[in-house]
C-alpha cells in the first residue's frame, strides 16, 4: 500500500528550535498540531499529522555527540604502540 503526500510549503510559517543539551534540531511547518513521528533513520524523524495528512515537522539529531564519542577513543588508540600492545597479550 502506498500513500502520496502532496503539500505546498509556505516558508514564512517555518519554525525551528534547537535543543543544545540534546543536540537536536526541531523544524515545524505551519501552526502546531497533533502529529505522529516516524523514525526514518537513527538521526531523523518525520512528524506527520493525520487530519489532514500533512508534514508537521522534522526532527534531526545532530552528530556532535556521535563525533565526540568516536573521536576520543580514536585519540587514545593512536597514542598506543601496536607492537607493545600485541606483546602484552
Amino acid at each position: 500500500m502506498a500513500f502520496q503526500l502532496v503539500q505546498t510549503f509556505n516558508f514564512e510559517d517555518v519554525q525551528h528550535s534547537y535543543d543544545r543539551a540534546g543536540d537536536v534540531l526541531y523544524i515545524s511547518f505551519g501552526s502546531p498540531r497533533p502529529a505522529v513521528a516516524v523514525q526514518v533513520e537513527d538521526w531523523l524523524a518525520i512528524r506527520l499529522s493525520n487530519t489532514p495528512p500533512l508534514f508537521a515537522g522534522v526532527t534531526i539529531v545532530l552528530t556532535g555527540v556521535a563525533l565526540a564519542a568516536s573521536y576520543i577513543p580514536a585519540l587514545r588508540a593512536m597514542s598506543l604502540d601496536p607492537i607493545t600492545t600485541l606483546h602484552s597479550e
